[in-house]
């Protein structure tokens, strides 16, 4: 038997999360996504590509959830203040190879003093992440590396999550896709507890729960991050599908379970 909503309180689940276990829990098909954050309308930019962020959390987002202190004591509370916390990060360049060699030696990667934008930029990621209960069953800032920005340079990839080492890499240049490998994780852990996957495509179940929780982030409108847009398309036609519908649905009714079972967060700590 997993832990209770009561039990899940007390460990400090954020509330947002627990609107999505109250309804998994008792009926996994009526459940709905969790209420948008503010966000700004417009389109954003990012390296000469317009992106849909509108759906994104926002610095305001931050201020209020930091004003109350609603991280403390989940993944992410290590990672969010500025100046005090420290960051795995490795040069955009050598991700290729790094991937190759599937992260190994990833705790020796450096570590850097976190910058106020990286501390905001991991807090609306975890903001992000409590929408789906396989995206947060799956962030771990403590399991994760990034490439700080470099806008003249990106990749044909913004993350990768790999299950040998488990680790996530993304480019700070697309934040969205550190929730995007968290919820591969989240699929990861699924699959290693037993689950079997309603639908065998993981990266289109991925494309699918990004695409439920908010909307075109991921369809880049121009410039070289358009690489994607195929997997969206290709998303957005199986969403017409109620059999992937479905196979969603089951997916985030199992993680919010697992995530129950696991206490509410798989390293609880407050700030450092």
């Amino acid at each position: 038997m997993g832990a209770s909503l009561d039990e899940l309180v007390g460990a400090g689940v954020s509330p947002t999360l627990l609107s999505y276990l109250a309804q998994y829990l008792s009926s996994p098909a009526a459940a709905q996504p969790a209420p948008e954050v503010n966000a700004a309308s417009n389109d954003s930019t990012i390296n000469g590509s317009r992106v849909d962020m509108s759906k994104w959390p926002t610095d305001a987002d931050v201020a209020l959830s930091r004003g109350v202190d609603n991280a403390y004591g989940t993944p992410a509370a290590g990672f969010t203040e500025a100046g005090v916390s420290k960051t795995r990060e490795v040069p955009l360049p050598k991700i290729p190879a790094e991937a190759r060699r599937s992260f190994e030696g990833f705790e020796n990667y450096p570590l850097k003093t976190t910058t106020p934008e990286q501390a905001d930029r991991v807090y609306r990621q975890w903001l992000a992440a409590q929408r789906s209960p396989t995206a947060s069953l799956g962030f771990n800032p403590h399991r994760t590396v990034s490439s700080p920005q470099e806008p003249d340079r990106q990749l044909t990839v913004a993350g990768i999550q790999d299950p040998k080492t488990d680790v996530m890499w993304y480019d700070r240049n697309h934040e969205d896709a550190a929730v995007h490998e968290a919820i591969h994780r989240g699929i990861t852990l699924l699959k290693n507890s037993g689950f079997k996957l309603p639908y065998g495509n993981e990266e289109m179940l991925t494309r699918g729960l990004m695409l439920r929780h908010f909307g075109e982030l991921e369809k880049r409108k121009e410039g070289i991050a358009e690489a994607g847009n195929s997997q969206v398309q290709q998303a957005q036609q199986l969403a017409q599908s109620d059999y992937f519908k479905r196979a969603l649905d089951a997916i985030e009714a199992a993680a919010a379970q697992m995530y129950a079972r696991k206490g509410g967060n798989e390293t609880v700590r407050g700030p450092k």
